[in-house]
């Protein structure tokens, strides 16, 4: 019992984490520790099956600890195991299922009424909301949105393997099209028909920004 009072080093759960992280054996610690860690675990998963208080309560009545120092034990279990651990919330929603799957199987088995069977319903019915059961699934996007584009800047056309543009007969079609002029010539000098005029078109990207600010 003198185990569970104190230690003379206040630095006893940061030796312990230590011990846990670098992965040491049990013959690097003392006994003393070794017993230590022993309980805190066996509190963790008093814990995993009955929740703080029960846990808490045990040491009380079993060891004749008083409960302020079962309660620390508690906290020093908990700051040992998952203070530094990063879950998500998928692990979470499945750990905290699980404890209501738990729960509903016990009023199952104990059902006398239709109440209990309500209680029954209603807890699996949280547990399929814990883990999202009761929203649609993500629809997963093709494969083909991840990959990597491929992007090829050039003015000959069958360098890439793609026929050579009939000038002739697309000038004809832009001078079909039902647009002023002023259009017409921007889609040929941008078609390479006609010779791009690069001051004209540096004076209508500022003209069209003056208009947007």
């Amino acid at each position: 019992m003198d185990i569970f009072g104190t230690f003379e080093s206040k630095k006893i759960l940061e030796s312990l984490n230590d011990y846990i992280q670098s992965g040491k054996t049990m013959m690097d610690i003392s006994v003393e520790e070794q017993l230590y860690i022993d309980t805190l675990i066996f509190i963790r998963d008093l814990d995993a099956i009955y929740g703080r208080r029960a846990a808490v309560d045990f040491f009380v009545k079993h060891y004749g600890m008083k409960h302020q120092r079962a309660s620390e034990m508690y906290d020093e279990s908990m700051n040992l195991f998952f203070g530094n651990r990063i879950i998500n919330k998928k692990s979470l929603r499945a750990k905290y299922a699980d404890k209501l799957e738990q729960a509903a199987n016990v009023v199952a088995e104990n059902a006398e009424s239709s109440r209990d069977w309500e209680v029954y319903g209603n807890l699996m019915k949280q547990a399929a909301s814990m883990q999202e059961l009761d929203k649609p699934d993500v629809e997963k996007l093709a494969k083909e949105l991840y990959m990597p584009t491929t992007k090829v800047y050039t003015l000959d056309a069958e360098s890439v393997n793609i026929p050579s543009i009939n000038r002739l007969e697309l000038a004809a079609e832009i001078d079909a099209l039902d647009h002023p002029e002023s259009v017409k010539e921007s889609l040929k000098q941008d078609a390479m028909i006609n010779k791009i005029d690069l001051p004209s078109k540096l004076d209508k990207i500022e003209e069209e920004f003056k208009k947007i600010t």
